[in-house]
């Protein structure tokens, strides 16, 4: 995590945009396998009431992950 109290350390925007090109990175690469992919940044409103920092949820955003990750489930695998 980016420690909040330093020179250094990225704004929300920076945070959001490494974020976004990680994920379409990520999500090219699983396109070509049979794993699955969960867009949850699409899914999660970015700011501090779901995240508290670059990589770190609070309390609210774990329930929300938590409920986009069962539906996901839920809507994409067979049981």
């Amino acid at each position: 995590a980016t420690p909040a109290d330093v020179n250094y350390t990225l704004t929300f925007d920076n945070i959001i945009f490494i974020s976004n090109f990680y994920n379409k990175w990520i999500k090219k690469r699983l396109e070509k396998t049979d794993l699955f992919f969960l867009p949850i940044s699409e899914k999660i409103p970015p700011n501090i009431r779901f995240l508290r920092d670059d990589v770190h949820y609070t309390e609210l955003g774990n329930n929300l992950v938590a409920k986009e990750l069962h539906k996901f489930i839920y809507d994409n695998i067979e049981f």
